[in-house]
């Protein structure tokens, strides 16, 4: 059965909490390999780059053309870096969330947070907030 997890998303696997620094591993259908996280704010920045490399999602800011200018995208199936399977295997020591980053505006991430089990319990619309959250839950 093939499980599907979108590709604007990524599993946070917290495995550590020392002096309010949070570390762990992140997976995302984008990344060949895991990526180690020792703090949050560099999560974003390792996360976003990957973002911009696929282009995906789109960054607000980006021109977007329509019509037959257009580049042939790729189908997600051949974007899919990291088998899904893989991910959604993964568990942090300490906590797990699914973490789905639905726009990209103005220089800020907007999206939603899961729990393993697929319940929200977090809308956010910054960085920010999503790392305050996340330290609120954990410590």
């Amino acid at each position: 059965m093939e499980v599907y997890y979108p590709l604007n998303s990524f599993r946070l696997c917290i495995d550590k909490q020392v002096e309010g620094l949070l570390s762990g591993r992140v997976y995302s259908p984008l990344c060949e390999t895991a990526i180690v996280v020792n703090d949050l704010s560099t999560m974003v920045l390792n996360i976003d780059n990957y973002f911009d490399q696929y282009d995906y999602p789109k960054s607000y800011q980006q021109k977007r053309t329509f019509g037959e200018d257009k580049k042939e995208i790729e189908s997600d199936k051949t974007k899919i870096k990291y088998p899904i399977e893989d991910i959604i295997a993964q568990k942090g020591q300490l906590a797990t969330y699914d973490i789905i980053v639905t726009s990209r505006q103005h220089s800020n991430w907007q999206g939603i947070v899961k729990k393993i089990d697929g319940k929200i319990i977090c809308h956010f619309n910054s960085e920010l907030i999503l790392i305050e959250f996340l330290l609120k839950c954990v410590m």
